[in-house]
């Protein structure tokens, strides 16, 4: 986390107001803060993300002409006539 810190600061427009923020943050027992911050330096670096752990499996055509069926017949019973 000190690397992650150190890079978001190094970068910050105002280092000491995101010191600020960030203790504050801490204090507060923010959670998820961390891994936030290391997704933001990631992202400010240009370091690669780690992909999601799993894809959705796709529907085949059929299912999904079934789904927007179902989606639309409920959408239209919404409707006042």
């Amino acid at each position: 986390m000190q690397s992650t810190q150190r890079t978001l600061t190094e970068h910050a427009a105002n280092p000491e107001a995101f010191a600020a923020k960030y203790a504050e943050l801490k204090a507060r027992n923010v959670k998820e803060l961390d891994r936030f911050l290391m997704t933001a330096a990631k992202v400010l670096t240009g370091a690669p993300l780690r992909p999601r752990a799993r894809t959705p499996p796709q529907k085949s055509a059929p299912a999904r002409r079934e789904a927007l069926l179902r989606l639309s017949a409920r959408t239209l019973c919404r409707w006042p006539l």
